[in-house]
């Protein structure tokens, strides 16, 4: 899969790369880091739209031992990324919910804030404007004392679709 992706973009991908070099050097006894090339190789498959080669990843990540539980979180987050990207609204927002408790209960500020703005993506496609409007308004004050800018653009944005989509065109004008 990886050598027709590559293909497919012209060899340049050089993420992927360096990933499946390390992979073959890692030692065969390293849950935790085997864990983490394959989760971020999840990550670059499933920036590459290919959700099945991303789901993959995230099954081996999880195939043996028992990953640390930030690897959990995050390797949870992509599954509900992957629902997202196929339509599964619903089902991405309780993957999303799980994640956000269980990265809130173990102190993964980062991975519960990422959660909550993906949750309130997902609320928003399933018309919950108001539910997402309070997820993401509180993402965004998170967002704002983490200095996360990439994750506050997002929350801005989509709070001021929502503004847009429920007639609150003044609200809309603040967060655009």
């Amino acid at each position: 899969a990886g050598e027709r992706m590559l293909a497919a973009h012209d060899g340049e991908v050089p993420a992927l790369e360096v990933l499946n070099q390390a992979a073959e050097v890692l030692r065969a006894d390293d849950d935790d880091e085997r864990a983490l090339i394959l989760l971020a190789m999840a990550d670059v498959y499933y920036a590459l739209s290919e959700h099945d080669e991303a789901a993959r990843a995230v099954d081996r990540a999880l195939e043996r031992g028992e990953p640390a539980t930030a690897h959990r979180i995050r390797a949870q987050n992509i599954i509900g990324k992957i629902a997202y990207s196929r339509g599964r609204f619903d089902e991405a927002a309780k993957i999303f919910l799980e994640n956000q408790e269980r990265a809130e209960a173990s102190e993964h500020d980062h991975l519960a804030l990422q959660a909550r703005v993906n949750r309130g993506l997902a609320e928003f496609n399933l018309r919950n404007y108001e539910d997402a409007r309070e997820i993401l308004e509180r993402a965004l004050s998170e967002t704002r004392a983490a200095g996360d800018i990439n994750y506050e653009a997002l929350a801005l944005v989509n709070l001021g679709v929502i503004c847009q989509r429920t007639s609150d065109i003044g609200r809309s004008i603040r967060y655009f």
